[in-house]
């Protein structure tokens, strides 16, 4: 990793960064926001160099963007590509406008080969033009079917991981 020395250094790259990515996409299962006003947040999350077995805070990176009523969000956030371990990726979380809280991390669901494995992107230097994300909720519906039996997501569900 070359120029990545510490959890310390990555603030100011951040903070000064010289190139930055852009990512389009739309959402799917509008639904699950149950018709909240919502913004999207993206995040870097990553592991410092000097404690790889602690999972450092995720940095809030990028300003929030407003998610449109069709689903359609654009994001423009500092391009790290190369400056983070292997283990970093990105995350874009749905936050209730009136409240921040959080609602949902948004889990990319068509450009597979980008998907990690805790449903973040990986680092690139950049990204498809138009990505489709599901919303996977922080609290999920209790749903259930008329005899009370849960109803559990298909297998196609990118929240099923």
């Amino acid at each position: 990793m070359p120029g990545f020395c510490s959890a310390q250094a990555l603030p100011d790259r951040i903070a000064h960064p010289t190139r930055f990515v852009s990512i389009t996409g739309t959402v799917g299962r509008l639904d699950r926001f149950y018709g909240r006003d919502v913004m999207l947040q993206a995040k870097y999350v990553f592991h410092p160099a000097d404690k790889p077995d602690h999972w450092i805070r995720s940095i809030p990176i990028g300003a929030p963007a407003h998610l449109a009523a069709d689903g359609r969000f654009s994001l423009t956030v500092p391009d790290l590509t190369g400056e983070l371990p292997e283990s970093a990726e990105l995350r874009i979380h749905a936050i209730d406008a009136a409240t921040g809280e959080p609602i949902a991390q948004l889990v990319v669901a068509d450009a597979v080969a980008l998907h990690t494995a805790m449903g973040g992107l990986r680092i690139a230097g950049e990204y498809p033009p138009l990505m489709l994300f599901t919303p996977c909720t922080t609290t999920p519906p209790r749903a259930k079917d008329s005899f009370g039996f849960a109803l559990r997501p298909g297998s196609e569900d990118a929240c099923d991981r």
